[in-house]
């Protein structure tokens, strides 16, 4: 069974609740920020779907302070789903958008344990720095970052 990549819409609203609740759990983006995630980011916010239900998507933003630094907010995949290559399909649309819009250096966190990592590695990501306790006590993150050449 394939899946499609496309631009979010507003009416993905219930189906971004219902993968960031089934990947994060309570870790995940408020109901708030992901009603306004179609009209902020309609650039950088992809939705994978297979037979029409959404089971993944992928989120970037540009940096307020540098235009040519991106951030890769969240790339989240349905756990039903994940291991098909949707977080890999998504992760390089939402890199490709990204740059095409002039963002050169691409930067992201992750949870020093997950196995994304690997994944932002083959897309060329290097690791950067660990921050302990960036989201809390116990809520490490791993730096990663990838350069862009023009």
């Amino acid at each position: 069974m394939g899946y499609e990549i496309r631009p979010v819409g507003a009416s993905d609203f219930y189906a971004l609740l219902q993968v960031e609740h089934d990947a994060f759990g309570g870790d995940g983006y408020s109901p708030y920020f992901l009603k306004m995630v179609p009209q902020l980011y309609p650039l950088t916010c992809f939705v994978a779907t297979v037979d029409e239900s959404l089971v993944g998507y992928s989120l970037g933003a540009r940096d307020g302070h540098d235009e040519a630094i991106g951030w890769i907010l969240t790339v989240a995949v349905m756990p039903a789903r994940q291991g098909e290559g949707i977080g890999k399909a998504l992760a390089e649309r939402l890199v490709q958008a990204m740059h095409s819009l002039g963002m050169m250096t691409l930067i992201l966190t992750v949870e020093p344990s997950n196995p994304a990592r690997e994944l932002y590695a083959k897309l060329g990501f290097v690791e950067t720095k660990l921050e302990i306790d960036c989201y809390g006590p116990g809520k490490d993150r791993l730096y990663m970052e990838r350069r862009v050449r023009a």
